[in-house]
């Protein structure tokens, strides 16, 4: 299993929004392509991840069940939304939080094996030649 993820992940030097620089597997979309929803909460990016599903786009595996706050569906992958979770938890903070994340977050230990799974999730749940990941 660790050689299989060694294979996957071949990372490539990325900068971040906020100007650090992170660490991204290079081959992690080498056929396929991955369109990423990213918004505030309740912003319409459910239904955008769904209008990307209906024209085509795969969603993965397991989604997000339908709350009351939203019957039709998050559209959201569970295992990545999980991972992410993680990932903020790590840093003592969650999905719905105003704080900032600390400084070197992107190239933190905890960002490194967010992304080796996440590769995995990408690799293992998406099988299409186009996919849609809502975060």
């Amino acid at each position: 299993m660790a050689d299989d993820l060694a294979q996957l992940v071949a990372p490539a030097k990325l900068s971040t929004s906020g100007g650090q620089d992170c660490m991204w597997p290079s081959n992690i979309m080498t056929v396929k392509r991955l369109i990423l929803i990213t918004g505030m909460h309740r912003s319409g990016t459910s239904v955008v991840t769904r209008l990307c599903n209906i024209l085509g786009a795969d969603i993965g595996g397991e989604m997000l069940p339908p709350t009351p706050d939203n019957p039709k569906g998050y559209w959201e992958n569970a295992a990545a939304f999980a991972l992410h979770a993680d990932l903020f938890e790590a840093f003592g903070q969650s999905w719905n939080a105003l704080a900032a994340l600390p400084e070197g977050w992107a190239t933190s230990e905890a960002s490194d094996k967010t992304v080796t799974k996440l590769s995995a999730v990408l690799r293992h749940e998406f099988t299409g030649p186009l996919e849609v990941l809502k975060d």
